[in-house]
């Protein structure tokens, strides 16, 4: 046998070892996935949350997001969404506006910071958020 073939056998046993492994990996998983238990209801002392959401320049995605965090499967007065629009300088404030009209009996606040409060960041939207939430 030369040097080559004892390469290509190598080469072949480890890939053959890769591919068995990947195959047990993926039984396992799919076997953890059928003994994974659903959870039915959430208990009723469910605590009170706060989903803070800090947006700057987000008019493409930012309706979308919020109607999402709306439609959670989570008790309605048990959360509130707070979006801080950080000193946005397209429609986002508009689309919110919109949105919060559009779904008046809903805990959704939002707050619109000018180039003083706001446009200082992430964080500092955060803690602006953070004075008014809730939970």
């Amino acid at each position: 046998m030369s040097l080559l073939d004892i390469l290509l056998f190598i080469s072949i046993f480890s890939i053959w070892t890769i591919l068995a492994v990947n195959v047990v990996l993926i039984f396992a998983g799919y076997m953890n996935y059928l003994t994974m238990k659903v959870h039915d209801k959430l208990p009723a002392d469910a605590p009170f949350v706060t989903i803070m959401v800090p947006a700057h320049n987000e008019g493409i995605v930012i309706v979308r997001t919020v109607k999402s965090l709306l439609a959670l499967d989570y008790p309605q007065d048990k959360y509130e969404i707070i979006v801080i629009n950080d000193n946005s300088s397209d429609n986002s404030a508009e689309l919110l506006a919109q949105v919060q009209s559009k779904y008046p009996n809903r805990n959704l606040k939002i707050i619109n910071t000018d180039n003083i409060t706001g446009g200082k960041g992430k964080s500092n939207a955060l803690n602006i958020g953070l004075k008014e939430a809730k939970g």
